[in-house]
């Protein structure tokens, strides 16, 4: 399944450009070298370990209003919790910004599910709605949605270049920061930025809930995942275990990860960019047409009720 693309030029705000070609599959690998080689320190064996106190800070407030609710026969929406906790924590350890959306209303996560949806709307929509005299583009709000995250992270980003703090911990943002002080950071910081809550927040939660629903509908992988998690010993300390060591004992949520990523890819679409004509059926596409694969519908209509063994 599969639709003829625009360029993002044409339905993006001319400033998210550099944000689009650092995130977009449709462009080639050497136009993406540049911020992959930028972007590519900060997540480094040891920087990915030294973010992990923000994961579990967020995890633990997850647990806690689960239980919460659960003692109180109160409903627990799973799927927006988890679309809560990838966005507090991609502030986290993307910015150190404590967004806690999970406990409260974040205009920050609303922007971002907004964003998403409205390049997802225009990227398939036959008709260029937002070209549209003063209506056009208020229709999704993406203009508005954009600027207001991309404000967020100019403060941000200009209270670290003026050599302030935003958190004790360490995070992307400070290493991106420094590799920028080294001349090859420029207006990509920003860009890479924004790429983590676009990239992260809906492919995370997507991931997570779909984790949480083979777990819910298997009851013997799920106890095998739980005697695995409760013979971890996690207190801090220098004899409290490694996270190296904890990730090898979870077997079972590594297999269940790898074949949800495998047969149910989080990425809601995917973009393919032929560089020769391509027969469909009684036709032919030209070179250079970008085709848009559907990839999360695909999924939906293949594994309605998966199950991991039988997949």
């Amino acid at each position: 399944s599969g639709s003829a693309c625009r360029s993002a030029e044409s339905f993006c705000p001319k400033e998210m450009s550099g944000a689009w070609v650092s995130c977009s599959p449709c462009h080639p690998a050497s136009a993406l070298l540049p911020d992959r080689r930028l972007i590519a320190p900060a997540f480094n064996h040891s920087n990915v370990l030294s973010y992990l106190d923000h994961v579990k800070a967020v995890a633990a407030r997850l647990a806690c209003k689960w239980g919460r609710q659960a003692a109180g026969g109160e409903e627990v929406r799973v799927d927006l919790d988890l679309r809560h906790v990838a966005s507090d924590t991609i502030a986290l350890v993307g910015l150190g910004l404590d967004l806690n959306s999970l406990e409260s209303f974040c205009p920050e996560t609303a922007d971002i599910r907004t964003l998403l949806e409205a390049i997802f709307w225009r990227t398939l929509s036959p008709v260029a709605y937002w070209d549209l005299p003063w209506i056009g583009p208020r229709i999704d709000s993406l203009q508005g949605a954009y600027h207001r995250l991309t404000g967020l992270l100019g403060r941000v980003v200009d209270k670290v270049q003026a050599g302030g703090r935003i958190s004790s911990r360490p995070t992307v943002l400070s290493k991106l920061h420094e590799k920028e002080r080294d001349g090859t950071g420029g207006s990509a910081l920003s860009d890479n930025l924004l790429n983590l809550f676009l990239a992260g927040t809906d492919t995370t939660a997507q991931t997570a809930a779909l984790m949480l629903y083979h777990l819910a509908g298997d009851q013997e992988l799920q106890g095998m995942a739980a005697a695995q998690a409760r013979a971890v010993d996690l207190r801090a300390g220098p004899d409290g275990t490694g996270m190296d060591e904890v990730l090898a004992t979870q077997t079972a949520l590594q297999a269940l990860f790898w074949e949800v990523v495998r047969l149910q890819g989080p990425a809601p679409i995917m973009m393919f960019d032929s560089d020769q004509p391509v027969r469909v059926g009684n036709g032919e596409w030209a070179a250079s047409t970008v085709v848009v694969a559907l990839t999360r519908y695909i999924s939906c209509l293949l594994y309605t009720s998966p199950s991991p063994r039988d997949s």
